[in-house]
């Protein structure tokens, strides 16, 4: 997938000097329709391995921010609420005890008191 010039462009290449990142990918959705790709470097300085659209970065405990911020849409939009019991949502969920099982809720899994690591 090619796209012609684009302002985002600008921005882009601005975050890599500023940042002076070995490599980056971006990609813009607007309207469910992809409207800019743009990919440049190596995953690891030095390493030879490109930076592609189908790269997987690591992205560590962002996606804890990521997972709050959709689970707090899904409670925004009615489909779940915070002290629903996880089961209810995830009924194959099985803990070690039976009692965490029936008893941890969705605020549960976020706030780092469930056992989980």
């Amino acid at each position: 997938m090619t796209f012609a010039a684009s302002p985002y462009d600008e921005t882009f290449d601005a975050l890599m000097a500023r940042y002076q990142l070995p490599g980056l990918a971006v990609g813009v959705i607007e309207n469910g329709k992809i409207v800019y790709v743009r990919t440049t470097g190596e995953l690891e300085a030095g390493s030879g391995k490109p930076v592609t659209p189908d790269t997987l970065f690591k992205i560590a405990s962002n996606s804890k921010a990521m997972t709050t911020a959709l689970l707090a849409r899904l409670v925004a939009a009615g489909k779940l609420d915070w002290d629903d019991p996880v089961v209810k949502h995830l009924p194959a969920l099985h803990m070690h005890e039976e009692w965490v099982t029936r008893n941890l809720l969705v605020r549960d899994l976020l706030v780092h008191n469930s056992g989980l690591r």
